[in-house]
């Protein structure tokens, strides 16, 4: 038995050219394509069996379609299935081709004697991924039932491992949906890509989404972006706790804060991938520190000279830029002074003035001062019955009065 899952809100018909292939042990080359012949409705799935009234006789209702026996809805444990679009192309495919499944043989498919199921929140995908998938079989892996229909299980479900259900899309606009129910969510981690909507389902109990403070250390989660949703009680058809759109990069851990399910392992993580778009530089305008990838957006137009006392402040100027201040307008604005000038229109503390102290650069001077004309000069000193004493090297001290 085959069946697949069709989570998206339109019907499907396989009857356009969808087909199931199939791979016998390790060999490399298929048998022939079988094709669907019915639909998948909204939500639902389709099942394939080898044997109709076997199978209603085993699960008490029918399966989709009857392939027969000697094909792909035979298998003993060791083979590879892929769902064909109706061009041929890998949809999804279970076991590597090539490859014996069979654990005691080095694969990494068997389900021999037992099951295989893809987990919950993984996609189809044309490479088999075998982490992706939950395996019972007789060679010891899995914990589940090996003979259906034991544990309840039923073939017009998806469920995991546990038992559990997986998400189907109950949170309209969501992407990704997660399931809630006991003390867990599932899956507890997921990597998403920016942008990605993710939903929210309660299977059971009531549960949240907190994501700001950890409900078991009480300490800030420091996400990338604080990410919350408010409790609701769930039933088994599954109640909608919200969404959530995550456009920041990052690791998100949250937890359920109602009472301790924390403490019973009611904890999970969300990994946003991917870039986000913008202004990286810190010294522009529009800097977004958000920003992973730089997209040519910067703007420097609120960069420049932000001195009061400089000649092009601007108060419209937010970020300052010490290099570009312009001081070729400050000077003294006092007319009376010597050294003003009517082009600085900013005054500081330079005017000069006569009588100010100045240096005429003659050493000779004293006195130095500025002028009536503002010419800077001092006086040259008279010396008058000076006393000049020489030293001889070596000799008497010789007085020489002039």
């Amino acid at each position: 038995m085959w069946k697949y899952d069709n989570s998206s809100d339109s019907d499907i018909d396989l009857s356009t050219g969808y087909s199931l292939q199939r791979w016998t042990n390790g060999n490399v080359d298929p048998q022939s394509p079988v094709s669907l012949t019915g639909i998948i409705a909204a939500e639902g799935f389709y099942v394939v069996c080898n044997d109709d009234a076997k199978f209603l006789t085993t699960y008490g209702v029918a399966a989709s379609q009857d392939v027969g026996t000697g094909g792909v809805a035979d298998s003993n444990g060791d083979d590879h299935i892929a769902l064909l679009d109706p061009n041929g192309n890998i949809l999804d495919i279970y076991g590597t081709p090539g490859q014996d499944g069979t654990i005691g043989s080095g694969g990494t498919s068997e389900f021999e004697d037992g099951r295989a199921e893809r987990k919950c929140g993984t996609s189809a995908a044309a490479i088999f991924v075998p982490a992706d998938w939950n395996m019972d079989h007789d060679s010891g892996g899995g914990d589940g039932n090996l003979n259906a229909p034991e544990g309840g299980f039923d073939p017009f479900s998806w469920t995991d491992d546990a038992g559990d259900p997986c998400v189907q899309d109950i949170c309209p606009g969501a992407d990704v949906e997660i399931a809630t129910s006991s003390f867990e969510y599932l899956p507890a981690a997921i990597d998403v890509e920016a942008g990605t909507v993710v939903g929210w389902v309660n299977y059971g109990g009531n549960h949240n989404v907190n994501g700001i403070t950890n409900s078991i250390t009480n300490a800030a989660f420091n996400n990338p972006e604080e990410i919350s949703l408010g409790s609701m009680i769930g039933n088994a058809s599954g109640v909608c706790l919200g969404t959530i759109t995550f456009t920041v990069p990052g690791v998100y851990n949250y937890d359920c804060s109602i009472g301790s399910h924390a403490a019973n392992g009611m904890v999970a993580s969300i990994t946003v991938l991917g870039s986000v778009f913008g202004c990286n530089d810190a010294n522009a305008c529009n800097y977004d520190p958000l920003a992973t990838a730089d997209d040519m957006s910067c703007d420097y137009s609120c960069v420049g000279c932000m001195d009061t006392e400089a000649c092009n402040f601007d108060l419209a100027n937010t970020i300052s830029d010490v290099s570009s201040c312009d001081y070729s307008c400050v000077g003294c604005t006092d007319n009376l002074a010597c050294n003003y000038d009517m082009l600085f229109t900013i005054g500081d503390s330079s005017c000069l003035f006569i009588g100010d102290s100045c240096d005429d650069m003659d050493a000779a001077t004293i006195g130095d001062e500025y002028q009536p004309d503002c010419s800077c000069s001092g006086t040259v000193p008279t010396l008058t019955n000076a006393l000049l004493i020489t030293a001889v090297y070596d000799g008497p001290l010789i007085w020489r009065i002039s």
